[in-house]
């Protein structure tokens, strides 16, 4: 875990694609799939594929695990 560090969350977004940092970011926020396919105007689909390789790329195994990575406080 990155200890809510600025530094090492910019490192770890820094590992994603755009798309998959913007979906990776608003499901940290809490928002349902549903949510975020509205706000960035794709499909539910689409938001799952970028959450998975984002779990992938980030080594984190739920959306739980990533907030906590990527909340900074």
């Amino acid at each position: 875990m990155t200890g809510n560090r600025s530094e090492l969350v910019e490192e770890l977004l820094g590992r994603l694609t755009s798309r998959e940092k913007e979906v990776a970011i608003e499901a940290s926020k809490g928002l349902s799939n549903k949510e975020i396919a509205r706000a960035l105007d794709i499909t539910e689909r689409t938001v799952k594929a970028h959450l998975a390789k984002s779990f992938e790329r980030l080594g984190v195994k739920d959306r739980l695990q990533l907030a906590l990575m990527l909340n900074k406080k």
